[in-house]
């Protein structure tokens, strides 16, 4: 979409100011990135919780690591987000560091957003092994007015899926896509879009194609992603570490992988998360993308104790800014950390 296009596609004076203000704020040139913005994100991840009913061996939640506290966002702390980032927000990402359906005020939450700020386009990216699903909840899920269901399934056989799903049923997830396709078509709606997102290793490569058409028959749209190395510890570690201690996940077909030579020989060394986005976990710490699991050490700052204008301008932001955009050092920040390591998020 071109930018006057886009320009004529927002709705308030407020969401066009941000759009121009941005536009000159974050141009292509790193180091003429401003460090104090004006603008604020227009896209947001809203951890909901950090709890999860799978153990997935390359996240941090599956493998039950204690260093964070875990927990549920409320609605009404909820709410104290969302009135401060909606006028502004174009996109919310439901999901960080856990299983967005195991919080009860989920639903509440995107039909809360949607009736106070219509024009956010909201996504919530779900494992689908919801305890408790039925035919009805699939009816609530497609009414709540969520825009975009991702649904990560990893394989096309039980034996497969459940090597990175650890604890997931495929049977049970399958049915679940079924009744929200089915809810959606009795209702007579095109959202959510439902999309089957696959992860490819090198343990489930063989079977990409075969859920491509499983997905075609049951009705959903599928996308095969490349896997990545140990979310939590990635950007604390450099590319050969990484890859010598996850090598038995990464798919030997280059086609599936963000690690190939070719892939590597892509990558661009450059970041635009702390000038574009921000992620709020469910305790209220604020750090510049979904990628920080331990936000109680490397926020910069916290929603529940001071408002977001403060944070996003605060020290710590803009010393994160200047640490991206132009290479200052000893910021004591996790982007710094990040780029030291390559912006192992970035391709």
């Amino acid at each position: 979409m071109g930018w006057g296009r886009k320009l004529q596609t927002l709705s308030s004076p407020r969401r066009i100011f941000n759009h121009l203000a941005k536009k000159l704020e974050v141009p292509a040139q790193a180091t003429a990135r401003a460090s104090t913005l004006h603008s604020f994100p227009t896209k947001i991840t809203i951890e909901t919780g950090n709890i999860c009913n799978l153990r997935c061996p390359l996240c941090p939640t599956g493998t039950s690591e204690t260093k964070v506290p875990k927990g549920m966002l409320t609605l009404d702390r909820f709410k104290q987000i969302i009135d401060q980032l909606g006028p502004t927000t174009e996109t919310l990402d439901f999901f960080d560091w856990g299983e967005p359906f195991l919080n009860k005020d989920l639903l509440p939450m995107v039909t809360y957003t949607k009736k106070r700020f219509p024009h956010v386009r909201i996504v919530i990216s779900s494992n689908l092994n919801i305890p408790n699903f039925t035919e009805a909840r699939a009816a609530e899920v497609v009414k709540s007015g969520l825009d975009h269901l991702i649904m990560s399934v990893d394989g096309a056989t039980q034996p497969v899926y459940a090597t990175y799903r650890v604890g997931g049923n495929l049977e049970a997830v399958l049915r679940n896509m079924r009744w929200l396709l089915k809810a959606r078509t009795e209702l007579g709606v095109k959202h959510p879009k439902l999309v089957w997102n696959y992860l490819v290793f090198r343990h489930n490569e063989h079977e990409v194609e075969a859920a491509r058409r499983l997905a075609a028959e049951i009705g959903v749209d599928f996308t095969a992603s490349p896997m990545r190395t140990d979310c939590g510890e990635e950007i604390f570690l450099p590319l050969d570490e990484r890859l010598k201690r996850d090598s038995l996940w990464i798919p030997e077909n280059p086609t599936y992988s963000q690690y190939s030579h070719e892939a590597l020989s892509r990558r661009v060394n450059d970041c635009t998360k702390p000038w574009k986005t921000t992620a709020i976990n469910w305790d209220g710490y604020v750090v510049p993308c979904g990628s920080v699991y331990d936000c109680r050490t490397y926020n910069y700052g916290n929603i529940f104790e001071t408002s977001f204008k403060e944070i996003w301008n605060g020290e710590r932001y803009r010393n994160a800014r200047r640490a991206v955009g132009q290479g200052a050092t000893g910021t004591n920040t996790i982007c710094e950390t990040c780029k030291k390591n390559g912006f192992p998020l970035y391709t």
